[in-house]
């Protein structure tokens, strides 16, 4: 039953890796990675407020469709955002660092999230303590949303300022 619930992440996901090409070329790489950002918080959300006896198909679905687009434009955003940043003949380096980065940020963060439900969990038991590090997801995801707004505010600062707007 774990695995049929997981199923629809497949299909999305291939959907979203596909639309991310053709989004990319008609919207601002700053907006898609705040789109991903959001995507992240949203579906972190569902599944950390989600009462314990709650059918599947509210929060946790909704997290599951959700979570694919969350994935699959993060990463291209990301590539795009650092390789613009750097000289042509850097690109590639700049890629790599992207891949080494969300490598070490899984990491980490499953680390830390495991750390705090497992001190969480000596006190107030496995729910309490599986919330707790959904929790520090959703902090992360803010500090994600609010990075990737920085983006926003500054392309839409340059792009005011080539156009001689205020």
């Amino acid at each position: 039953m774990a695995v049929a619930q997981k199923v629809p992440v497949a299909p999305i996901g291939l959907a979203c890796a596909m639309a991310v090409a053709f989004v990319l070329r008609r919207v601002r790489v700053a907006w898609v990675m705040s789109a991903a950002m959001l995507a992240f918080l949203v579906g972190t959300l569902l599944l950390t407020t989600a009462p314990v006896g709650q059918t599947y198909w509210i929060n946790t679905f909704l997290s599951i469709i959700i979570m694919p687009l969350a994935m699959n434009w993060s990463y291209p955003a990301g590539s795009v955002i650092l390789s613009n940043g750097v000289p042509r003949e850097s690109q590639g380096i700049a890629a790599s660092l992207i891949s080494t980065m969300v490598n070490y940020s899984i990491s980490l963060g499953l680390g830390v999230a495991g750390s705090i439900e497992r001190y969480v969990e000596e006190d107030q038991g496995p729910l309490v303590a599986w919330r707790a590090g959904l929790w520090f997801g959703v902090a992360l995801d803010v500090v994600g949303l609010v990075i990737s707004g920085i983006f926003v505010w500054q392309t839409r600062a340059k792009v005011r300022g080539s156009l001689g707007m205020r």
